[in-house]
């Protein structure tokens, strides 16, 4: 049976976008990188998603952060 919560496949690659506000209220998005320097890919949708909420909930710059689909 079909999961409707979870519409992605086993193949699908997610990667966190930082939303950067700049000085003219214009939004920089900034693909966030891994230690290596590498773009962070998650194979796990509630991974990254959890993630994210961490991120969101401790930033102190008021950047937003989000999950985008590769």
């Amino acid at each position: 049976m079909l999961n409707l919560l979870k519409c992605y496949t086993m193949n699908d690659i997610f990667v966190i976008i930082k939303n950067v506000s700049l000085p003219n209220n214009r939004i920089l998005p900034v693909i966030m990188l891994n230690e290596q320097g590498e773009v962070w890919e998650f194979d796990d949708k509630d991974k990254v998603q959890e993630m994210v909420n961490i991120l969101n909930t401790n930033t102190d710059s008021g950047h937003k952060y989000e999950i985008k689909k590769i």
